[in-house]
């Protein structure tokens, strides 16, 4: 979940958007600054089918960057709504 920052208003978390559609275990974590307290995240972990990592160690095939890189549409919404509560500053987008 969120979590707040000791020296300001901030909160962070830490997301895996594999939650959101991606093959691989990305991890990405967020910062939020807004009127109230930042919206729930999808938090869970589901199963990587594939990995970004050059190391096979989990035995799972290795993405193309492009893909590595890329960001799940779900994901992209999920941020654009993070974005968008943090603007509700006296005003509606």
């Amino acid at each position: 979940g969120w979590t707040r920052d000791l020296f300001d208003n901030g909160w962070t978390t830490e997301v895996s958007q594999c939650a959101y559609g991606h093959r691989a275990r990305k991890r990405t974590w967020l910062y939020y600054v807004g009127p109230d307290n930042p919206p729930k995240m999808e938090w869970n972990e589901p199963l990587a089918s594939m990995t970004v990592s050059a190391l096979r160690l989990s035995g799972r095939e290795r993405m193309y960057q492009a893909e590595a890189l890329a960001t799940p549409p779900a994901f992209r919404s999920a941020l654009i709504d993070l974005t968008r509560s943090a603007c509700m500053v006296g005003r509606s987008l």
